[in-house]
Protein backbone atom coordinates (compact mmCIF):
# COMPACT_ATOMS: atom_id res chain seq x y z
CA UNK A 1 0.00 0.00 0.00
CA UNK A 2 1.78 3.32 -0.87
CA UNK A 3 1.66 6.33 1.31
CA UNK A 4 0.72 9.83 0.84
CA UNK A 5 4.50 11.68 0.81
CA UNK A 6 3.14 14.98 1.50
CA UNK A 7 1.00 13.58 5.27
CA UNK A 8 3.16 13.87 7.61
CA UNK A 9 5.31 16.50 5.75
CA UNK A 10 6.16 20.01 6.59
CA UNK A 11 2.54 21.99 5.41
CA UNK A 12 3.96 24.22 2.34
CA UNK A 13 2.36 27.78 3.54
CA UNK A 14 5.02 27.08 6.68
CA UNK A 15 7.86 26.49 4.96
CA UNK A 16 6.96 29.55 2.80
CA UNK A 17 6.42 31.30 5.68
CA UNK A 18 10.22 30.70 6.71
CA UNK A 19 11.56 31.37 3.59
CA UNK A 20 9.79 34.64 3.24
CA UNK A 21 11.25 35.27 6.69
CA UNK A 22 14.21 34.24 5.98
CA UNK A 23 14.36 36.36 3.20
CA UNK A 24 13.30 39.87 5.22
CA UNK A 25 15.71 39.51 6.74
CA UNK A 26 18.55 39.32 3.99
CA UNK A 27 16.86 42.53 2.74
CA UNK A 28 16.87 44.16 6.31
CA UNK A 29 21.15 43.15 6.49
CA UNK A 30 21.78 44.13 2.85
CA UNK A 31 19.94 47.73 3.60
CA UNK A 32 21.47 48.30 6.90
CA UNK A 33 24.90 47.22 4.76
CA UNK A 34 24.04 49.40 1.89
CA UNK A 35 23.16 51.86 4.16
CA UNK A 36 26.83 51.98 6.08
CA UNK A 37 28.75 51.68 3.58
CA UNK A 38 27.09 53.80 0.80
CA UNK A 39 27.25 51.89 -2.09
CA UNK A 40 24.13 52.75 -2.97
CA UNK A 41 21.75 55.75 -3.76
CA UNK A 42 19.18 56.71 -0.63
CA UNK A 43 16.06 55.25 -2.47
CA UNK A 44 17.47 52.24 -2.89
CA UNK A 45 17.66 51.90 0.68
CA UNK A 46 14.59 53.70 0.84
CA UNK A 47 12.92 50.61 -1.06
CA UNK A 48 14.43 48.25 0.54
CA UNK A 49 12.94 48.71 3.89
CA UNK A 50 9.77 48.82 2.28
CA UNK A 51 10.25 45.47 0.60
CA UNK A 52 11.38 44.16 4.09
CA UNK A 53 8.29 45.32 5.54
CA UNK A 54 6.56 43.39 3.28
CA UNK A 55 8.02 40.61 3.39
CA UNK A 56 8.13 40.46 6.77
CA UNK A 57 4.26 40.51 6.93
CA UNK A 58 3.69 38.70 4.37
CA UNK A 59 5.90 35.94 6.71
CA UNK A 60 3.77 36.97 9.11
CA UNK A 61 0.70 35.85 7.71
CA UNK A 62 1.65 32.67 6.06
CA UNK A 63 3.19 31.59 9.23
CA UNK A 64 -0.18 32.27 11.17
CA UNK A 65 -1.87 30.32 8.21
CA UNK A 66 0.53 27.48 8.64
CA UNK A 67 0.23 27.50 12.03
CA UNK A 68 -3.55 26.94 12.02
CA UNK A 69 -3.20 24.67 9.19
CA UNK A 70 -0.97 22.49 11.09
CA UNK A 71 -2.98 22.52 14.87
CA UNK A 72 -5.90 21.30 13.06
CA UNK A 73 -4.22 18.12 12.42
CA UNK A 74 -3.55 15.00 14.19
CA UNK A 75 -1.29 15.26 16.62
CA UNK A 76 0.56 12.68 14.98
CA UNK A 77 1.28 14.68 11.69
CA UNK A 78 1.84 18.02 13.56
CA UNK A 79 5.31 18.40 11.69
CA UNK A 80 6.38 21.94 11.50
CA UNK A 81 4.59 23.35 14.35
CA UNK A 82 7.65 24.51 16.35
CA UNK A 83 8.93 26.28 12.38
CA UNK A 84 5.20 28.00 12.12
CA UNK A 85 5.30 29.54 15.62
CA UNK A 86 8.92 30.30 15.98
CA UNK A 87 8.50 32.37 12.33
CA UNK A 88 5.07 33.98 13.51
CA UNK A 89 6.63 35.18 16.55
CA UNK A 90 10.31 36.69 14.82
CA UNK A 91 8.14 37.67 12.12
CA UNK A 92 6.01 40.03 14.17
CA UNK A 93 8.61 41.20 16.24
CA UNK A 94 10.65 42.20 12.92
CA UNK A 95 7.25 44.55 12.21
CA UNK A 96 6.43 45.43 15.64
CA UNK A 97 10.02 46.94 16.86
CA UNK A 98 9.85 49.54 13.66
CA UNK A 99 6.38 50.49 14.03
CA UNK A 100 7.03 51.11 17.86
CA UNK A 101 8.08 54.44 17.40
CA UNK A 102 4.54 55.03 14.93
CA UNK A 103 2.21 54.45 18.52
CA UNK A 104 4.02 57.95 19.76
CA UNK A 105 4.22 61.20 18.28
CA UNK A 106 6.21 60.41 15.28
CA UNK A 107 9.00 63.25 14.16
CA UNK A 108 8.11 64.95 11.38
CA UNK A 109 9.45 64.08 7.80
CA UNK A 110 11.67 66.76 7.69
CA UNK A 111 15.70 66.43 6.60
CA UNK A 112 16.54 69.83 7.84
CA UNK A 113 17.02 71.01 11.28
CA UNK A 114 18.70 74.22 12.19
CA UNK A 115 18.79 76.09 15.48
CA UNK A 116 18.10 79.38 13.29
CA UNK A 117 14.92 79.05 11.73
CA UNK A 118 14.76 82.75 10.75
CA UNK A 119 17.93 82.41 8.79
CA UNK A 120 19.32 79.41 8.30
CA UNK A 121 22.63 78.28 6.97
CA UNK A 122 22.64 78.83 3.06
CA UNK A 123 24.77 75.69 1.52
CA UNK A 124 27.22 76.88 -1.31
CA UNK A 125 30.35 74.55 -1.68
CA UNK A 126 28.65 71.20 -1.48
CA UNK A 127 25.53 72.20 -4.25
CA UNK A 128 27.74 71.17 -7.14
CA UNK A 129 28.34 67.80 -5.04
CA UNK A 130 24.22 67.46 -4.66
CA UNK A 131 22.94 68.06 -8.38
CA UNK A 132 21.62 64.51 -7.86
CA UNK A 133 20.33 64.64 -4.55
CA UNK A 134 16.79 63.48 -4.19
CA UNK A 135 16.07 66.40 -1.72
CA UNK A 136 16.70 70.27 -2.37
CA UNK A 137 19.19 71.97 0.13
CA UNK A 138 16.99 75.31 0.42
CA UNK A 139 15.49 75.38 3.74
CA UNK A 140 11.72 74.68 4.20
CA UNK A 141 10.42 77.98 5.95
CA UNK A 142 7.99 78.55 8.31
CA UNK A 143 5.98 75.02 7.92
CA UNK A 144 8.95 73.82 8.14
CA UNK A 145 9.83 76.03 10.93
CA UNK A 146 6.70 75.31 12.57
CA UNK A 147 7.01 71.38 12.81
CA UNK A 148 10.77 71.48 14.37
CA UNK A 149 9.61 73.89 16.94
CA UNK A 150 7.44 71.12 17.96
CA UNK A 151 9.00 67.89 17.36
CA UNK A 152 12.14 69.21 19.01
CA UNK A 153 11.61 72.33 21.24
CA UNK A 154 14.06 72.22 23.35
CA UNK A 155 16.74 72.95 20.31
CA UNK A 156 18.32 75.94 20.60
CA UNK A 157 21.63 77.46 19.65
CA UNK A 158 24.81 76.83 21.68
CA UNK A 159 25.83 79.81 23.45
CA UNK A 160 30.08 79.28 24.49
CA UNK A 161 31.55 81.25 27.02
CA UNK A 162 34.62 81.19 24.26
CA UNK A 163 35.77 83.94 21.70
CA UNK A 164 34.36 82.79 18.47
CA UNK A 165 37.74 81.31 16.46
CA UNK A 166 37.80 78.67 19.68
CA UNK A 167 34.43 77.70 19.24
CA UNK A 168 34.52 77.15 15.75
CA UNK A 169 37.54 74.97 16.54
CA UNK A 170 35.29 73.24 18.69
CA UNK A 171 32.56 72.69 16.34
CA UNK A 172 34.87 71.58 13.88
CA UNK A 173 36.65 69.52 16.61
CA UNK A 174 32.81 67.14 16.64
CA UNK A 175 32.09 67.18 13.51
CA UNK A 176 35.79 64.97 12.71
CA UNK A 177 34.88 63.30 15.47
CA UNK A 178 31.39 62.29 14.40
CA UNK A 179 32.72 61.61 10.68
CA UNK A 180 31.08 64.21 9.14
CA UNK A 181 32.71 64.74 5.59
CA UNK A 182 33.26 68.55 5.56
CA UNK A 183 33.13 70.00 1.89
CA UNK A 184 34.44 73.66 3.26
CA UNK A 185 35.42 75.61 6.32
CA UNK A 186 34.91 79.12 7.02
CA UNK A 187 35.54 80.74 10.05
CA UNK A 188 32.57 83.15 9.86
CA UNK A 189 30.48 80.22 11.99
CA UNK A 190 29.10 78.45 8.46
CA UNK A 191 30.50 75.14 6.98
CA UNK A 192 29.17 72.58 4.31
Amino acid sequence: MAQRTGATSISWVVLLGAGLLMASVLVLLAAALESRLGIAPLRFGLLALMAWGALAIGAAILSLIGLVITLTRPKERRRGLLLAAASLVVAVGLIAVPARPLTGTPAPPIHDITTDTQDPPEFAAVLPLRADAPNTTEYGGEPVAAQQRDAYPDLQPAILNRPPHRAFDLALAAAHEMGWDLVARRRDGRTD
